[in-house]
């Protein structure tokens, strides 16, 4: 007969198989409560990736806006830096200056200087064979300087225009003792003297006082060509000290001065042999005139090269000079 287990034998097992289940649901309890932690981190998580998703398109499309616009800025600063280079190669004191020639003339801005032997005129008096010195480009030849008179107001416009560059020359190269100052007044122009303060006027127009009115503009042409001898030899200093030795900053025509320049005295200035003043010849004052505007010419690409800005070449075109010296 067989026998069937006791009670308490019974109760034991079924204590064992209570506490295995009660563990059973402790741990399924605790995987449970896990997998929701488990769950909501990855909830957590998928919102971080998406904010930082969000975060990145928006840095992303920033760098590739402030890559386009870094681009469009480089390509105008190379277009500015391109309009830079070119630009340096001008030089505003030769544009607002422009010195050439036409024929026999030197021209400054267009206007001519010099005159022709004939009798001086009016500036209203016209001459067949007269050209207009702003619009005609056309080339006269030597003979053309006994054709062709030149009438006063442009050759008063010339000096003025004259003036006003040996004035802003001085300034550039600091010339400020002077014995004399240079009144650029358009082609009314004056030189005075800086410790008297009389005045000379730089400007001619034929008078019933012609003797009188020569003389004092005769006295301002030799200041106008002191003044020049003055900014010359300013020139060949800032050579010496800076080591300058080119033949090609050697000044075409010498400038030198004559009599005796002491106590306040007008003596006689000379441009490559020929005097500045007027002596009734105009062929050759023509001729003085168009040394001065050469020797010009050189002075303000030395200026442009060596005093304004020291990394410029400004080419120094000496056709001017070619035929006439």
């Amino acid at each position: 007969m067989e026998e069937h287990p006791s009670g308490d034998l019974l109760d034991a097992a079924l204590q064992q198989k209570i506490y295995k289940r009660n563990e059973l649901l402790c741990r399924i309890q605790s995987v449970r409560s896990k997998r929701k932690l488990v769950r909501q981190h990855n909830e957590s998580l998928a919102e971080m990736q998406l904010l930082w998703t969000h975060q990145y398109n928006r840095i992303t499309e920033k760098r590739t806006g402030a890559l386009s616009s870094y681009a469009q800025q480089h390509r105008k600063l190379d277009e500015i830096q391109a309009a830079h280079d070119k630009l340096k190669q001008f030089y505003v004191l030769q544009d607002v200056f422009h010195i050439w020639h036409r024929g026999a003339y030197a021209t400054i801005n267009g206007l001519r200087l010099g005159m022709c032997t004939l009798p001086p005129v009016e500036s209203s008096q016209v001459v067949q064979e007269q050209t207009n010195s702003f619009w005609n480009n056309n080339n006269i030849n030597g003979s053309a300087v006994l054709k062709t008179i030149v009438p006063w107001h442009e050759i008063n416009a010339a000096l003025g225009m004259i003036a006003l560059l040996m004035q802003t020359l001085q300034n550039k190269l600091h010339i400020y003792q002077s014995r004399y100052m240079i009144l650029p007044r358009g082609s009314t122009a004056k030189v005075s003297s800086r410790k008297t303060k009389q005045e000379w006027a730089l400007f001619h127009q034929p008078t019933a006082f012609q003797f009188f009115a020569r003389r004092n503009w005769n006295a301002a042409l030799n200041i106008l060509g002191y003044t020049l001898y003055e900014i010359v030899t300013e020139i060949n200093i800032l050579k010496k000290s800076n080591g300058i030795d080119g033949m090609e900053w050697v000044m075409p025509f010498d400038v030198t001065l004559e009599g005796d320049w002491g106590n306040e005295r007008i003596a006689i200035v000379k441009i490559g042999g020929l005097e500045v003043d007027f002596n009734g010849d105009g062929v050759e004052w023509t001729k003085c005139m168009r040394y001065i505007a050469i020797n010009l010419k050189l002075i303000v690409a030395f200026v442009a090269t060596f005093v304004d800005r020291e990394d410029a070449q400004y080419p120094y075109d000496d056709e001017l000079s070619n035929n006439y010296r």
